[in-house]
């Protein structure tokens, strides 16, 4: 028996149609394993390529984050400053220099924003790139950073709206003319007296630091700081 199939395989192999059949199957299925291993790797090129470009634009949002926190903390930092100055002389400002209540003349009606920018970011989490990023630190750190804007961002308009509620009782509570014109044409002092006097505007000025604080800004920028640099040194691969 054995014989017999040792026979047939001889007469089989001998055949020179069949071992080109052989032959030419072979080169088939290499050339179609190639084509997919290369296809393989053309995808994961582009993914690549469309990662990097998404993380740059994120790179790019989170600078124009980082100047916009910058601008928003300095006038608020100007803002407590005046406040700290007018609480420590028991709100007589008379005691209080008179080019130094011009200059910071605006915080009485100064609104506080800081408009966090995260379009790359939404498009980011929406799409399937999210899976590529081999160092899941660096999606957290991203994370927490765009939820850090949020809330310094949430915390400045409360603030303002806190604000702007004292400057509208201001505003509908005072009836008497000469106040107001006093408000309007008087001297420096006179500018400061009126929304000083009104008890809500007052809470403004003592809840300020309560609302946030320069830690909160401070950690917010070493955030965004951080994320940038990771980028930069291509740390999120």
């Amino acid at each position: 028996m054995i014989k017999k199939i040792k026979t047939i395989f001889k007469k089989i192999f001998k055949n020179s149609h069949f071992i080109k059949y052989i032959k030419d199957l072979s080169i088939t299925i290499l050339g179609v394993f190639v084509t997919l291993w290369l296809i393989g790797i053309i995808a994961d090129n582009k993914t690549d390529r469309n990662v990097d470009m998404v993380i740059n634009l994120i790179k790019m949002e989170m600078e124009s984050n980082l100047k916009s926190l910058n601008g928003a903390q300095q006038k608020w930092e100007n803002e407590q400053q005046v406040y700290g100055m007018i609480i420590k002389q028991n709100f007589n400002i008379q005691n209080i220099p008179v080019d130094t209540l011009i200059k910071h003349k605006n915080i009485i009606g100064d609104k506080h924003s800081f408009y966090v920018s995260n379009d790359s970011y939404e498009v980011f989490k929406l799409s399937q790139l999210m899976q590529h990023i081999e160092k899941k630190i660096f999606l957290r750190k991203l994370s927490k950073a765009y939820g850090t804007c949020d809330l310094i961002s949430e915390k400045l308009s409360r603030y303002s709206n806190q604000k702007l509620d004292g400057i509208n009782d201001l505003i509908y509570s005072t009836t008497d003319n000469k106040t107001i014109n006093k408000f309007l044409n008087g001297s420096i002092y006179d500018f400061y007296t009126m929304p000083l006097n009104n008890h809500i505007f007052r809470i403004n000025i003592y809840s300020g630091n309560s609302i946030i604080s320069k830690t909160e800004f401070e950690e917010c920028r070493k955030m965004l700081t951080s994320i940038i640099n990771m980028i930069d040194n291509e740390e999120y691969k």
